[in-house]
């Protein structure tokens, strides 16, 4: 046995954990169509969950059998750079300020009163029956406290 040999080890070298929240957005990420801005940071989905169409999801908010592979081209090629990141795969990011996928431009639906420019914040409508338990169960949302539109508007259906 040579001295090489006997010194590799089979336990794979782990690398140090790197960010998974994007803080210093560029305004024309932020920017969405409806005249708004999202205030919040852009996170990385990390955690594993199920897709409307019931398939397990994993790293990236991709479906889990490809998350590793995923997490390996952000950490690897592009060494953690969450603009690549984001221009490669903007549907693995969430906004924590609404919930929604990174790559959502149309508005910053975080429901919270004088912020939410979505149709049923501004015109003072509630949001529809059953709208926020539906919304909190996507893996975007996932453990955010988010707003709850006008909640003395009137029922919106």
């Amino acid at each position: 046995m040579s001295i090489a040999s006997s010194t590799q080890s089979t336990t794979p070298i782990q690398s140090p954990q790197l960010p998974t929240i994007w803080q210093n957005i560029p305004f024309k990420i932020r920017k969405c169509q409806d005249g708004g801005e999202h205030r919040g940071n852009l996170e990385i989905v990390t955690w594993d969950s199920v897709s409307e169409l019931g398939e397990p999801m994993g790293w990236g908010a991709c479906l889990k059998e490809e998350s590793e592979d995923l997490k390996q081209k952000f950490e690897v090629e592009m060494k953690g750079d969450f603009k690549n990141f984001y221009d490669y795969w903007p549907q693995g990011y969430r906004w924590t300020c609404c919930g929604l996928p990174g790559g959502y431009e149309w508005g910053c639906d975080s429901h919270f009163p004088g912020e939410c420019k979505c149709d049923n914040c501004r015109y003072g409508y509630k949001l529809p029956k059953g709208f926020l338990e539906e919304r909190n169960k996507s893996a975007h949302a996932k453990g955010l406290t988010l707003g709850e539109g006008n909640i003395n508007g009137k029922e919106f259906h």
